[in-house]
C-alpha cells in the first residue's frame, strides 16, 4: 500500500468548504461543526460554523503530495500547523498544495478563517484487522450506521472489539463497565449528532428538544475497566465528554481524532485511573482537550491518579484549556503524569482562569511530580496557570489540597506568555514550581518578572541552559503592610445596593468596614465613597466618567517598597488585556511611574463566577488584589492619580496598601 482512501459512505454529501486530492487522488472531505459560540456568541444552534476533515492512510515514512481547493473563497494566505513540522504551502487564487510525511494530523487555515479549517488525518496502515465473523467483534463496515439501542447505546463486555472500518460513519454512544481486555478501533467515524438526548439543557428550548427527554451523554464512557486499547478512529460532535475515563487502568489510547463544539466537549478526560498512554492524536474541542481528574465513583470512593502519559499530540481549545489537570481533583494523590512533545495550535478562552497548560485544585488532592516538556504553543490567551482555590467545579466542597513539584521545560509560546500561582494558605500552597528553557515569541525568557501569584507561592525559579537566573521575591508579610485611606478617591459608594443597565449586582452594603486581612493583605474598606449623586450609569462609558470624577488624585505622602491595589470592575464585554484604567504614581522629586490595568487580567467583572486572579470574595462580590512592585522604594511616593481607560468598563477601587 502507498496511500489507501476510503469510500464514502453512500447519500453523505460531500463537503461545501473543500476539496482534497491527495497525490492526485481526490479524498472525501467531512464537514462538521465547530466552536459553536466561541467565535461569535451571537450565533447558536440553528447556524454552526462548518469546518472540515478527511482521513485516510498511507506508509510510515511517506511523502504525499496534498491539493487543497477551496470551494467558499479565493486563497490570499494559507497557514499549516503545526508550524513544528515545517511545512510551506504554495498557493494560487484557488488551491493551496505542498507536501506532508505520513502519518500525520494537520490544520490548514485558509485567509485566517479559524471556523473554516480543513483538517487532514493521514493515518499508518492498520495491522491486527479483526475477523468481522468473530464472535466478539461488533463489525462495521463502510457505509452509515446507526447503534440500535436505547439512546443509540453500545455496550461492550470483557474481550470485544468494536470494530469502525474505513469508510464507515457511526452513529451511536459507547459503553463499558468492569469490563477488560476490550478495543475499540478502526479507521472509519464514531458520530454523535442524531444521538438520543444530546442537547444540554440550556438549548433543550432553542431546538425545540422537550423537557423529559434523555439527559446528554458523553461519547464513549469506559468505568472500571482494565485493558483497554482505543485506536484509529475519528470521534465528531460528542454531545459532551467526548471520551471519558474512570477508575480504570492498563490503557493505551492512539491515533484518534476527535472534533466537536458542544460546551463541556472535552476531549481525553483520564479521571481516577492509573497506567495510561494518550499519544500520537488531533483534539480540537469546544473544551478542555487533554485532562486529568479524580471524581468520587458511585460508591464514594476517592481514588487517585498516577502513571499518564500524553505524547505527541495536536490540539486545539476553542473553550478552556488546552492542556488541564483539575478543576475537580477528588483523591490523596494526583501523581506521575507526563505531557510531553505536545502541539497546541490555539487555546482561545480569554476568561481568567483558563490557560495553555493549567493545573486548578479545587478540592484536596496532593498534585505533585508533574511534567510539562517539549511543549509548542502557537496561540494561547494565557500561557500557564496553577492554583489551589475554590471554585464552582469543586466536588468535595473545600480546597485544602495543594500543588507542588512540578517542571514546566522547553516551552516555545508564540501567543501570551502569562503565568499564573496562586495558593489557598500557607498550608494549601503552590510551590517548588521549575521553569526552565521558556521560549517566548523566539527568545528565553529571562525573568519571573511578570508572573501574576498570590502570597501563598513560594520556592519558583527560572532556569536557562542548567543554570538559574531568576526566582520569585516574596510578599512582604501582612505585619509590615499599611493600609491607606482612600475615600477621597473611591468611586463606589459601599452603603448601596445597585444595578446596572438592568443587571442585579451583589449588595456591596455588605462589604466589612474597616481594615481585614485579605488573602495575606490588609486593606481599608472604610470610607468607600466617591459617586456622585449616585448615578452609576453615568459611569458607563469613558465620556462620560470623564465628567464624573476620573481622574481622581490620592495624596500618599509616604515611602513604599509594595503597592497592592484591591480593584474590581463593572461590566465585562472588553477584550482580554484592554486598558481598563491607570495609576500614575508621583513622587516628591517631580519623576512619576504609569502601572497599566489590565482588563481581565488585573481586574475582572465582580459578578465573574471563575475561578480566578488573586481574588477575594465578599458573598458573591468578587474583587482582584494587583501588587505592584516600587522601582524606586527610597523616593517618597506624593500621590496615585486614577486616570481612566479605553474601554466602557467601570474601574472600580476599593482599597490601597503599601508596604
Amino acid at each position: 500500500m502507498s496511500v489507501k482512501i476510503y469510500p464514502a459512505p453512500d447519500g453523505l454529501a460531500p463537503s461545501a468548504n473543500y476539496r482534497l486530492y491527495i497525490d492526485g487522488r481526490e479524498v472525501f472531505v467531512y464537514d462538521t461543526q465547530v466552536a459553536l459560540d466561541a467565535i461569535d456568541p451571537s450565533r447558536n444552534a440553528h447556524s454552526p460554523y462548518m469546518s472540515s476533515y478527511a482521513i485516510f492512510d498511507a506508509d510510515e515514512g511517506r511523502l504525499v503530495d496534498v491539493r487543497i481547493e477551496p470551494l467558499f473563497t479565493d486563497v490570499c494566505g494559507v497557514n499549516v500547523s503545526p508550524a513544528s513540522r515545517g511545512i510551506t504551502a504554495a498557493r494560487t487564487r484557488n488551491c493551496v498544495t505542498f507536501a506532508m510525511r505520513a502519518p500525520d494530523l494537520l490544520s490548514v487555515e485558509i485567509n485566517g478563517l479559524l471556523d473554516r479549517t480543513l483538517m487532514i488525518f493521514a493515518n499508518p496502515p492498520e495491522i491486527n484487522v479483526p475477523d468481522p465473523d468473530d464472535e466478539n467483534v461488533i463489525y462495521y463496515g463502510p457505509g452509515l450506521h446507526v447503534v440500535d439501542g436505547p439512546d443509540n447505546m453500545l455496550t461492550l463486555k470483557s474481550g470485544q472489539t468494536l470494530y469502525l472500518a474505513g469508510g464507515s460513519l457511526v452513529t451511536g454512544i459507547i459503553r463499558a463497565e468492569g469490563a477488560e481486555n476490550i478495543k475499540i478501533k478502526g479507521r472509519g467515524i464514531l458520530h454523535a449528532t442524531g444521538v438520543a438526548g444530546r442537547w444540554p439543557n440550556e438549548r433543550r428550548a432553542i431546538v425545540g428538544w422537550p423537557a423529559d427527554a434523555p439527559q446528554r451523554h458523553n461519547q464513549i464512557v469506559l468505568m472500571n475497566c482494565k485493558g483497554v486499547e482505543i485506536e484509529g478512529i475519528a470521534m465528531i460532535d460528542s454531545p459532551a465528554w467526548t471520551v471519558r475515563i474512570g477508575h480504570c487502568e492498563d490503557l493505551l489510547i492512539h491515533n484518534i481524532k476527535i472534533i466537536g463544539y458542544q460546551m463541556n466537549n472535552d476531549g481525553v478526560d483520564i479521571c481516577s485511573s492509573k497506567n495510561a498512554v494518550v499519544r500520537d492524536s488531533f483534539i480540537r474541542c469546544s473544551d478542555d482537550c487533554l485532562v486529568v481528574k479524580c471524581l468520587f465513583d458511585k460508591t464514594g470512593a476517592n481514588v487517585g491518579v498516577e502513571n499518564l502519559e500524553f505524547n505527541h499530540c495536536t490540539i486545539w481549545a476553542d473553550r478552556a484549556s488546552a492542556i488541564e489537570i483539575g478543576h475537580e481533583e477528588c483523591a490523596p494523590e494526583v501523581a506521575h503524569i507526563r505531557f510531553t512533545d505536545i502541539d497546541i495550535l490555539h487555546q482561545k478562552e480569554e476568561t481568567y482562569g483558563y490557560h495553555a497548560i493549567d493545573i486548578t485544585n479545587t478540592d484536596f488532592a496532593d498534585i505533585h511530580d508533574i511534567l510539562f516538556e517539549d511543549i509548542r504553543i502557537e496561540r494561547c490567551a494565557r500561557m500557564f496557570g496553577a492554583r489551589v482555590r475554590e471554585g464552582v467545579f469543586g466536588r468535595s466542597g473545600y480546597s485544602e489540597g495543594r500543588i507542588r513539584d512540578i517542571t514546566v521545560k522547553n516551552i516555545r509560546c508564540d501567543g501570551n506568555p502569562h503565568i499564573f500561582l496562586a495558593g489557598r494558605d500557607g498550608e494549601h500552597a503552590v510551590y517548588d514550581i521549575r521553569f526552565e528553557d521558556i521560549y517566548v515569541g523566539g527568545r528565553p525568557l529571562t525573568s519571573l518578572e511578570g508572573v501574576f501569584r498570590n502570597p501563598y507561592v513560594r520556592d519558583v525559579a527560572l532556569f536557562s541552559d542548567g543554570k538559574q537566573v531568576d526566582s520569585l521575591i516574596p510578599y512582604p508579610p501582612a505585619a509590615e503592610c499599611a493600609p491607606i485611606d482612600i475615600s477621597p478617591m473611591c468611586n463606589i459608594v459601599a452603603g448601596h445596593n445597585f444595578g446596572i443597565n438592568g443587571m442585579a449586582s451583589p449588595d456591596w452594603a455588605a462589604l466589612k468596614s474597616g481594615v481585614s486581612v485579605m488573602e495575606g493583605v490588609p486593606f481599608n474598606l472604610t470610607g468607600q465613597g466617591y459617586a456622585p449623586n449616585g448615578d452609576y450609569k453615568r459611569f458607563a462609558t469613558p465620556s462620560k466618567r470623564r465628567r464624573s470624577g476620573i481622574p481622581a488624585r490620592l495624596e500618599i505622602g509616604e515611602k513604599a517598597n509594595w503597592l497592592f491595589f484591591l480593584q474590581t470592575t463593572i461590566h465585562a464585554i472588553s477584550e482580554m488585556d484592554s486598558l481598563l484604567c491607570r495609576y500614575v504614581i508621583t513622587y516628591s522629586d517631580g519623576a512619576s511611574e504609569t502601572i497599566r490595568v489590565r482588563n481581565m487580567n488585573d481586574a475582572h467583572d465582580f459578578r465573574h463566577w471563575s475561578l480566578a486572579g488573586w481574588q477575594v470574595v465578599f458573598g458573591e462580590l468578587r474583587a482582584y488584589i494587583m501588587p505592584w512592585r516600587n522601582p524606586h522604594p527610597d523616593n517618597v511616593i506624593e500621590s496615585v492619580t486614577m486616570l481612566e481607560g479605553e474601554i466602557p468598563e467601570l474601574p472600580v477601587l476599593m482599597a490601597i496598601t503599601r508596604a
